[in-house]
């Protein structure tokens, strides 16, 4: 619980500092926030599972049971950046830590680590001044395991935008087709540009609605909703039991934020948000029939907090 609160004091302490414009009484002073970013890392809340999977009829105390957690890894490297189309490769790790199954034998919730690992390849291609195709194809894996290429595990996604581009504003949309046990398909809007005073809208259906304003040239305000989801086999080796084990953990909840971003040097920003987690849905699902949920972990609403840190390319 002393870790909990201290990580929210901390968050909360960031963001102070962040509005102060100086972080540890050091002035803040760097480039734009618009940069290109090539290496990402963040740190978050999940929500926290009120109905754990029972292997025999255990007592839990309410408050037995932590927030979940994920941490997240990107990097970006350039491939070809010549002409009017650009290749540009991309590597996500991330690693969340669940509670959410009882151990008969050892009387107390598991935790389970479930990893994500994908490489990308995003091409850009400029018909013009003002219209860009982008298209990433980007495979990996979800598992129970660091690295599992089963059936149940490997993912596939493919995004393809049609952007139209002005100096105030961007607009697009376009299609996402996902394999991870089963198809499926989404569309895509996005848009980028003021909507009314001094904020600006970061629209990208169905993954974000966020309202943004600039403090100044190295500070940005953001507020709204944000979508996070994770897909994972739950492999033989996650579980002292095997009762649930080879199933799916499916995962989607929505983040009502606030935050801040800031350049604290050419090459160096951090980010502080705290909200609260929306649960939608978090549940074991069968292998043969995705759409067969076995347990519903009914998780509840609960504070949000993320922090982290980018490297970005020095004008």
């Amino acid at each position: 619980m002393k870790l909990k609160i201290g990580y929210y004091k901390c968050a909360l302490f960031l963001l102070c500092a962040f509005f102060q414009g100086k972080t540890f009484g050091v002035s803040l002073c760097a480039q734009d926030l618009d940069a290109p970013r090539f290496f990402e890392v963040n740190f978050q809340s999940l929500s926290t599972t009120a109905s754990p999977v029972y292997g025999v009829q255990p007592a839990v105390l309410p408050g037995a049971i932590s927030p979940n957690f994920l941490f997240d890894a990107s990097l970006r490297f350039p491939i070809e950046l010549g002409g009017k189309t650009k290749f540009i490769g991309q590597v996500d790790v991330q690693q969340e830590i669940m509670f959410g199954f009882w151990e008969a034998r050892e009387a107390e919730v598991e935790d389970i680590h479930l990893y994500e690992n994908r490489l990308s390849l995003i091409v850009m291609h400029d018909f013009n001044e003002e219209m860009r195709l982008y298209a990433t194809f980007r495979g990996g894996s979800g598992s129970s395991q660091v690295f599992d290429f089963r059936n149940g595990a490997k993912s596939f996604n493919q995004v393809t935008l049609l952007e139209k581009r002005s100096p105030e504003r961007k607009w697009g949309v376009g299609l996402v087709l996902s394999y991870q046990n089963r198809f499926s398909f989404l569309p895509v809007v996005k848009y980028e540009g003021p909507i009314f005073g001094k904020w600006d809208l970061d629209l990208l259906l169905p993954a974000r609605v966020l309202l943004r304003r600039s403090i100044n040239k190295n500070s940005r305000l953001f507020a709204g909703v944000r979508a996070s989801s994770g897909t994972y086999l739950v492999g033989d080796n996650a579980l002292q039991s095997d009762m649930y084990a080879n199933t799916s953990y499916r995962r989607l909840n929505l983040k009502g934020i606030v935050g801040v971003e800031r350049q604290i040097s050419p090459w160096v920003g951090l980010r502080a948000e705290i909200g609260a987690n929306l649960p939608y849905r978090s549940g074991l699902y069968d292998l043969e029939n995705p759409r067969l949920e076995i347990h519903d972990f009914n998780q509840r609403i609960v504070p949000h907090v993320n922090l982290g840190f980018f490297l970005s390319l020095p004008k």
